[in-house]
């Protein structure tokens, strides 16, 4: 999906319609935590405008609002399997949608949990380079065995032939799993973070990791696990953590740049694309 910006719904009332069904259950949710990624009303100005019968469509439960839409049919259709797989991206947006501005001089904003995380000090899944598919630490990341982009002698995407540096969206797992709205970061941005804030190892609930303070603000902060990695079985847990970029290595197609971190450094390495790293989502302000 595309990603819309606000200036974009008073243009493009169906594309505005994809983003309200698809957010309709967590509208509440995102305004209680404060952290709105678009104006809500604007959103809901846009809905009103389109389907001026929905008016009164905050009293309608996302059943009856399915079943409308099927009646109604067109290109209002369309937008159904959006609702209705809400419910099962819901979790991992709403943590997506609570993001932290760490004073960085892009504008970009971090989010506060590892995508599939419940809470900061949550490690979160497990991610190859590159694949959507979130894994919990166990030996589904069986190194170049089933990587979805081939080994490291043949590799079918994101290689000499393509000259693909950057992760299509479509093979972003924060891309694909808050549709659309946020993104991994370059190595750009992650090199921006470390160089642009406070940081320090700490321990929060016992959990040890990293935190990345706001440098005129010291009550806005990230705070990141180490989660160690995975390669057939989870290493480094609690020593040492991972933080996948989007950007492949220039120096040899089969690697990929990651943040990696531990109590003695941070810094940014390059490291085979089959890992299982932790994720973390960014949005420009």
């Amino acid at each position: 999906m595309v990603a819309i910006t606000t200036m974009d719904y008073e243009k493009n009332y169906k594309e505005a319609l994809k983003v309200i069904t698809d957010n309709l259950n967590a509208l509440n949710e995102i305004t209680k935590t404060g952290a709105e990624v678009v104006n809500i009303q604007t959103i809901k100005n846009c809905f009103y405008k389109a389907f001026p019968e929905l008016r009164e469509s905050d009293k309608w439960t996302p059943k009856e609002i399915i079943n409308y839409l099927k009646e109604k049919g067109d290109y209002r259709s369309c937008w159904i399997t959006w609702l209705e797989k809400q419910g099962e991206q819901k979790d991992i947006i709403n943590n997506q949608s609570d993001f932290v501005d760490l004073g960085l001089p892009s504008g970009t904003l971090w989010a506060k949990c590892n995508l599939g995380a419940e809470k900061e000090t949550d490690f979160g899944l497990y991610y190859q380079w590159g694949d959507t598919q979130g894994y919990e630490g166990t030996s589904e990341c069986r190194n170049w065995n089933g990587y979805k982009y081939g080994s490291f002698k043949k590799l079918i995407k994101y290689n000499d032939l393509d000259d693909k540096m950057i992760l299509d969206n479509e093979d972003d797992p924060v891309f694909v799993a808050t549709n659309g709205r946020f993104k991994m970061p370059t190595t750009v941005q992650l090199q921006e973070l470390i160089d642009n804030t406070n940081h320090k190892w700490t321990s929060i609930d016992g959990v040890n990791g990293i935190e990345f303070t706001n440098k005129k603000d010291d009550t806005k902060y990230i705070f990141i696990p180490a989660a160690g990695f995975c390669d057939n079985i989870r290493c480094g847990v609690g020593s040492w953590g991972y933080v996948w970029s989007a950007s492949c290595c220039e120096s040899g197609d089969y690697n990929a740049w990651s943040m990696t971190f531990d109590a003695g450094d941070v810094l940014m390495y390059n490291y085979n694309r089959c890992d299982g790293f932790s994720v973390r989502g960014v949005i420009n302000s």
